[in-house]
């Protein structure tokens, strides 16, 4: 059975036997359940993360204690973080949504991967570009003051978000309650 993170990179490249194994070193493999945080604050910036199994999300709480919903991350993605400094991620975390299995590398390791062998430095960049296409979606998405037409993109952009994924946690990342969410479906019913 191939790995997800070599069927992930299969995404972009072609790869040899050689190439398999070397992905899969220097990995941990661990088990989360659901609701448990898999990592918060500087740690998130400290390893790399590949999402073997489940699913998980990014949450910030601001200093007067509401929770924000900034990313959802499905199986057989690379989380990728980038938060800025330490000062800055101190109130974030990654939680998980349903039991979920991530794959962990200290991002030192990552670097020299990355120096080491050009095909994975590549794909490295071509998910960056990919990623920096979504982050610029999911900006232009929460731009629009229109409920339903939040819900309509996001439906476009991202439906298994709507599969697995509760209402009040959906509401949150598109900025609205969750009462607006709920006549907002009702409408594409």
């Amino acid at each position: 059975m191939t790995s997800p993170i070599v069927s992930f990179v299969e995404r972009y490249i072609s790869i040899t036997t050689e190439d398999r194994k070397l992905l899969e070193q220097g990995q941990t493999l661990k088990s989360f359940q659901r609701k448990q945080e898999i990592l918060a604050g500087p740690e998130l910036n400290q390893f790399g993360l590949f999402l073997a199994g489940g699913i998980c999300y990014l949450q910030k709480i601001d200093p007067n204690g509401h929770l924000k919903v900034l990313d959802f991350y499905f199986h057989g993605e690379p989380i990728l973080m980038g938060l800025g400094s330490s000062s800055e991620i101190e109130c974030y975390s990654l939680v998980a949504l349903k039991d979920c299995d991530v794959m962990i590398s200290d991002a030192r390791h990552i670097e020299t991967q990355m120096h080491k062998y050009p095909k994975f430095e590549r794909v490295c960049r071509l998910f960056a570009e990919e990623q920096l296409r979504k982050s610029q979606k999911i900006a232009e998405l929460l731009k629009l003051q229109d409920p339903a037409e939040k819900l309509d993109a996001l439906m476009l952009w991202k439906p298994e978000i709507f599969r697995n994924v509760p209402k009040h946690l959906i509401a949150n990342f598109l900025g609205m309650r969750a009462e607006t969410l709920s006549r907002a479906t009702s409408q594409f019913l």
